[in-house]
């Protein structure tokens, strides 16, 4: 917009322009989509996070000594800049691949020679015009060739919807969309051996009161601190499935001792002051409130 109102301004508007209208024009640094949203920069994320680890244990004999805390009171606050089990070294969301989960769900499901109607058919948006040829086609020819394609998919279906992605400004999928950039491709990064969406998938799987509890989640944009309780303990199985707590700080405490300190701070648990900000946020994504 700034580089139009200039050409504008300069070539067009004043009666004897200084810059006549087939002059060469000086080459501007206009945004591109990968400067829509700046990475917070890091040298080296994994630097960031050793140097952290390398102070922490610093920090916990300094707070202990100094205040005469118990270690297991020092362990229920996050003493590293940032909660390493929920954020990598560069701040950015720390996530698993969900690629994974996906595969698990399709194995649970029996394909269908034949579907019995009244139906309906969904489709994934965005895949299909990724799936799509023609670059020498037009809009107007490409938008025809999507709907044929989509009229043939669901030529026996009563319904067919097509889902594109939606774009919101306060979403979680912001993170994922600066981690992936326009060029480097998609990069996962567990939070901790084991504790991928499988394991939490199974393990919802065994519990009907996990998925009572999810379920709420789901349904209700606010988080009660019963509801909150019952993640924590989640939580804790998530991390070790035969733990008996169901406070997050104390499984965070227990397994440190159980490792004798032994371990990066991203493969304990976030403590409860970590968590009170983290587990509202699918809910409010799935129902797409702000």
């Amino acid at each position: 917009m700034e580089a139009y109102e200039g050409f504008k301004r300069d070539r067009l508007e004043d009666e004897k322009p200084k810059t006549q209208f087939h002059d060469k024009m000086t080459k501007k640094r206009l945004k591109m989509f990968s400067d829509i949203r700046k990475k917070p920069s890091a040298s080296n994320p994994n630097k960031v996070i050793l140097q952290a680890d390398r102070k922490l244990f610093a920090h916990m004999v300094l707070v202990a000594e100094s205040c005469h805390l118990q270690m297991s009171d020092v362990l229920s606050h996050s003493l590293g800049p940032l909660p390493w089990a929920l954020a990598n070294g560069d701040g950015t969301l720390r996530k698993t691949n969900k690629a994974v989960l996906a595969r698990e769900l399709e194995k649970q499901v029996l394909p269908a020679e034949t579907i019995p109607g009244p139906s309906a058919t969904i489709i994934d948006g965005m895949s299909l015009v990724q799936k799509m040829k023609g670059n020498d086609q037009t809009f107007s020819q490409r938008a025809a060739s999507a709907l044929t394609q989509i009229l043939h998919e669901g030529a026996r279906s009563q319904r067919i919807d097509v889902v594109f992605d939606v774009y919101q400004e306060d979403s979680i999928k912001n993170a994922e969309r600066a981690n992936r950039g326009c060029t480097t491709g998609i990069q996962f990064r567990n939070i901790a051996p084991g504790h991928g969406k499988l394991r939490a998938l199974k393990l919802i799987m065994r519990s009907e009161h996990f998925q009572e509890v999810f379920r709420k989640l789901g349904q209700s944009g606010e988080l009660s601190m019963d509801l909150f309780k019952k993640l924590q303990a989640f939580t804790c199985k998530l991390y070790t499935v035969s733990t008996t707590t169901e406070d997050i700080n104390t499984a965070h405490h227990q397994l440190f001792c159980t490792q004798c300190g032994e371990l990066e701070s991203s493969q304990l648990p976030p403590c409860e002051s970590s968590g009170t900000s983290a587990y509202p946020k699918p809910s409010r994504a799935w129902l797409g409130q702000k």
